[in-house]
């Protein structure tokens, strides 16, 4: 069911009105990877992407990103990771920076797509999968001394 609804509407990501939509997404059948597919960048280039999915009862932890990762790179030319989960561990942010090239996105589910079908059709596919991540932070130095912080 989850996978038919990323391969439906997609992913949103952090920037308003930009979606990853799919152009592919199959069965992927590894111990921490559910599914492999392909979509179209804003650049028109066509890139692989692997999807791992957490437990509906729980949280998605930095194990389950680090195992994720490990078995992209084994894989060939996946970029992104999505990391897909109802509730996450606080530490995955912190997981999820430490693979270099990969980008490991981390897809917050929406708790609605644990109703199922028949109630999912009543409400609409919009906005079930959601990128998050933390805000970018900048600390200025004033020139009395003060700190500012801005994020963005």
């Amino acid at each position: 069911m989850i996978l038919d609804n990323l391969r439906k509407a997609g992913v949103q990501n952090t920037k308003k009105g930009e979606r990853l939509k799919f152009d592919r997404l199959d069965p992927f059948a590894r111990r921490w990877l559910r599914a492999a597919g392909e979509y179209t960048d804003a650049d028109g280039k066509t890139r692989r992407v692997a999807v791992s999915i957490g437990p509906e009862h729980g949280t998605v932890g930095p194990q389950q990103v680090k195992e994720g990762a490990k078995e992209v790179v084994q894989g060939v030319g996946f970029d992104p990771l999505l990391v897909c989960g109802f509730a996450f561990d606080p530490h995955v942010s912190e997981e999820a920076r430490r693979y270099g090239k990969l980008t490991v996105l981390p897809v917050r589910m929406n708790p609605d797509l644990a109703m199922g079908n028949e109630l999912l059709e009543k409400t609409g596919a919009g906005n079930l999968l959601m990128v998050f991540r933390e805000p970018d932070v900048e600390v200025r130095q004033e020139k009395d001394g003060t700190r500012t912080c801005l994020a963005r």
